[in-house]
């Protein structure tokens, strides 16, 4: 990639001339997985992204960063009944949002799978709601579309993936204007799940014993609290 750029490693000497790397897809990785793993690592965890956007990704962590995480997952359930009194602070004021983008998730209870959906302002990246579901049919879509567009003024733009769940919502009833897309504009609500699963990807498969989805719905919202806070 380097040599159809007549590029030469030599000549990135300062943060300007990073925007001259060529960058690899999750395509190029997939293609040359062994060919771009570290050579100076023996202890490597082969770990997965859930495919929520397509097809699962590998990726190798080495076990000092799988041991901090797992420190900063233990301290945080330590402090649950804060994450929990956190969660009722998430009610943001109905504002106006030209464009929102939505989407859901997968996490696990057990072997139980819940849904998270969410919904962010594509200009800001602000959280403007977002709730977790046992389940993911029209009526749960519909649900979330309407309280979404109750903290919207003004008449916006939905982003949604092709998921067939938002059709009554969108197609049907018609409740606002909407657009379908896999990337572009819509990729700041994948980008926010990003933010999402890498603080749970220890207990991706597994929430502490006992959980039920109304205690990871008051997670996450407490999750989003943190994150309006601070963009």
């Amino acid at each position: 990639m380097f040599d159809k750029r007549g590029l030469s490693p030599s000549e990135i000497q300062t943060v300007d001339d990073l925007s001259k790397l060529p960058r690899l897809t999750k395509d190029d990785i997939r293609q040359n997985y062994e060919r771009l793993q570290a050579q100076n690592i023996d202890d490597a965890i082969v770990n997965h992204t859930s495919g929520s956007a397509g097809e699962p990704f590998t990726f190798k962590e080495s076990t000092d960063v799988e041991q901090v995480e797992r420190a900063f997952i233990n301290r945080a359930f330590n402090a649950h009944e804060t994450d929990h009194r956190l969660a009722h602070l998430f009610d943001p004021d109905p504002d106006y949002h030209s464009t929102v983008a939505i989407d859901e998730t997968k996490l696990k209870i057990e072997e139980t799978e819940i849904y998270v959906w969410a919904a962010v302002d594509v200009e800001t990246f602000e959280v403007i709601h977002i709730e977790v579901s046992p389940g993911r049919s029209d009526l749960d879509a519909l649900l979330f579309v309407k309280q979404v567009l109750k903290r919207c003024r003004g008449e916006p733009v939905v982003l949604v993936d092709c998921g067939p769940w938002y059709n009554w919502a969108l197609d049907d009833l018609d409740l606002c204007d909407s657009r379908r897309e896999t990337w572009e504009e819509r990729s700041l609500v994948e980008a926010w799940f990003g933010l999402l699963k890498y603080r749970t990807r220890l207990f991706y498969s597994r929430f502490p014993h006992n959980s039920s989805w109304k205690s990871v719905d008051r997670w996450v919202k407490a999750f989003a609290v943190l994150h309006n806070a601070i963009i």
